[in-house]
């Protein structure tokens, strides 16, 4: 485990390295207001500290004798990173908000939730949220799929 730890922390310290030096070639600001290298700077180093934090505890740890996951959360894990990609597939096709309101109803199903109040107010609330803040608030055209 401590192997594979030291690997993927060193390949996203790497990662990290490759997003600094892409953001740097970027704009920082414009005209007063954040440019586009601002975001990737900051997650670039901030992915990088995680990584070379997560490398050093890596080193400077004994080896847990516990699993990460364990075997009966696996199948849970993959319908969950089946439910994204899938999710990710449909934004072309359906648009962000309706994807994002059938990706939500699947994600809080499959993580336990059956009150349906709750899981109906899910799925309206939080596409209704990301279309405020980034439709309106922000400007940032969403794809709209086949509701254009």
């Amino acid at each position: 485990m401590r192997t594979a730890d030291a690997i993927i922390s060193l390949l996203l310290l790497g990662f990290s390295i490759y997003v600094i030096v892409g953001a740097l070639h970027l704009s920082y600001m414009r005209g007063g207001v954040p440019g586009p290298g601002f975001a990737p700077l900051w997650i670039g180093l901030g992915l990088g500290i995680a990584s070379a934090a997560n490398l050093i505890r890596t080193w400077t740890t004994l080896s847990p004798k516990v699993s990460l996951v364990e075997p009966s959360a696996i199948p849970r894990l993959v319908g969950l990173a089946v439910m994204t990609v899938l999710w990710v597939a449909v934004i072309p096709l359906l648009g962000m908000v309706p994807s994002l309101a059938l990706f939500m109803a699947g994600i809080v199903w499959m993580l336990g939730m059956r009150r349906w109040p709750i899981l109906f107010l899910l799925m309206i609330l939080v596409p209704l949220g990301f279309y405020l803040v980034f439709e309106r608030w922000l400007g940032v055209p969403l794809p709209r799929g086949v509701f254009r």
